[in-house]
């Protein structure tokens, strides 16, 4: 399959691809390998109208090696809390892009509810998108009052899915719900039993 048209940039400063990103802001993507984004544009998974092609850049060529530096530390919060994750997604076949699908991770108080979420959607729109709403209706519950149904149709009411070979923008926001609610379930129920 062939991708859909699109403007081709090939800046030789780091100034000017950043001055093309901005100008053209989410119509263009930056292309640094295209290991990924070079199948999902012939798929036609996804579409850009500029194109900002990193490669001839010289300042962000090569590896050098300078310093006298040690690092001493990594330092990454642990969360204490019980807490639980899941992703679910949808694809036509084993193996291929996924049409569409949902992250949610949750924390648990010691009363068992929900005290954070969050919610993600992929397939839905050029990029992830978060689902606020959503996550604001599950904080508060439990495994048992857990509406994980009406979270998914939070999730995908206000979405504008493209249209495309592998469905309707109609049929990813139903199919967009289910993968939200089962993802919802499962990151409730794993944060339960943790």
């Amino acid at each position: 399959m062939k991708p859909a048209p699109f403007a081709y940039h090939a800046p030789e400063t780091v100034a000017d691809a950043v001055g093309l990103l901005r100008e053209h802001g989410d119509d263009a993507k930056p292309l640094a390998g295209g290991q990924s984004l070079v199948p999902l544009l012939a798929l036609r998974l996804t579409r850009f109208a500029h194109l900002v092609d990193l490669n001839r850049i010289a300042a962000l060529q090569g590896l050098r090696q300078d310093s006298a530096e040690v690092l001493t530390a990594v330092r990454f919060p642990v969360r204490t809390e019980r807490g639980g994750w899941a992703i679910e997604e949808f694809a036509r076949r084993a193996g291929d892009f996924a049409v569409t699908g949902a992250a949610c991770a949750v924390a648990l108080g010691d009363d068992g509810r929900v005290e954070r979420a969050g919610i993600a959607l992929f397939g839905m729109g050029s990029t992830p998108l978060r689902a606020t709403e959503a996550e604001r209706a599950l904080v508060g519950s439990t495994a048992e009052t857990a509406d994980s149904a009406e979270i998914g149709r939070l999730a995908t009411a206000g979405t504008d899915p493209p249209d495309d070979l592998h469905g309707t923008a109609a049929y990813r926001r139903k199919v967009g719900a289910h993968m939200t609610a089962r993802a919802v379930a499962r990151a409730v129920e794993e944060a339960t039993r943790g």
